[in-house]
């Protein structure tokens, strides 16, 4: 059920037993087109190319949208956890309010053998409550069936600037709104040192932000269990610059395995960096 497929994530690859997560996305081909995704590294349009890179860098799991998953299921199911990404975007249209579209199911997912679902959602859009509820509905359908849910919770909208993105106050609000959905694992972007509202800045005044480890303690306080079900936060450090790194061409094969023998190593040195080690009753790991 969903424990067993939470430890899977958990207990794959380089991190494996750290509590951490390592999940490389490849979605995109749909969000920015393939010339743009792919055309500076050329291997990178074959499906087959992304969940190889995954498991020998030593990733915990691999997420894609519906196409790549159909095309690398019956290699990599029960090898690699795959993860489906049930919701996408393009960047024809770039909307004042973005909302993804449904493009694949939880049935999709339990036929390929993946490991879970993945989705975003934006809060601050003006269509963000048609995507809170169809994540809660989407949640209990993959509950039901043994899967986990990972969401990549980015804040986004017109009432919203570049730097109000990652404010910290935000980044913790949607931090709070995945988990409070039901949320398994949660993905968010770092957080800066700017509170963006208003009401919130009386609230920040005793609570310090001024290193990066009191950023991430804020954004876990925030992430925290909201039933014996919620899900743990992870914040995105490794796979977001590797995604960078793609799109502007060459293999990036050795920067990821660097990135994740990193993380590893750190741990070995500091192992109170290692917190939320998977234990019995547990669901889901503080990244």
């Amino acid at each position: 059920g969903v424990l067993r497929n939470l430890r899977l994530l958990m207990n794959t690859g380089t991190l494996a037993g750290t509590g951490k997560f390592v999940i490389l996305p490849v979605d995109q081909g749909f969000e920015h087109g393939p010339a743009r995704s792919f055309a500076p590294n050329p291997p990178g349009y074959d499906p087959g190319y992304h969940p190889a890179l995954a498991v020998e860098a030593g990733c915990n799991g691999y997420a894609a949208p519906l196409g790549f998953i159909e095309q690398v299921a019956h290699k990599y199911a029960g090898e690699l956890p795959l993860i489906l990404k049930v919701n996408n975007s393009d960047s024809l249209g770039g909307p004042d309010a973005p909302c993804s579209a449904l493009t694949s199911a939880v049935d999709d997912a339990l036929r390929l053998g993946c490991a879970g679902i993945g989705y975003t959602i934006y809060p601050g859009s003006g269509l963000r409550n048609q995507m809170f509820q169809d994540l809660r509905d989407l949640i209990r359908e993959a509950r039901a069936v043994g899967l986990p849910t990972i969401v990549w919770s980015y804040p986004r909208g017109a009432g919203l600037s570049k730097e109000g993105e990652t404010a910290i106050d935000v980044v913790a609000y949607a931090a709070q709104i995945a988990c409070q959905l039901g949320a398994h694992v949660v993905k968010v972007k770092p957080p800066s040192e700017v509170v963006f509202q208003e009401a919130a800045k009386k609230s920040y005044e005793n609570i310090p932000i001024g290193t990066l480890m009191q950023l991430l303690r804020e954004i876990a306080a925030a992430g925290q269990e909201t039933d014996r079900r919620a899900g743990r936060l992870h914040l995105r450090r490794v796979h977001r610059p590797l995604q960078r790194d793609h799109r502007r061409g060459a293999d990036r094969r050795p920067q990821l395995r660097a990135r994740v023998a990193a993380e590893a190593g750190r741990d070995q040195r500091d192992p109170e960096r290692v917190r939320g080690r998977p234990g019995p009753g547990q669901e889901g790991a503080l990244g």
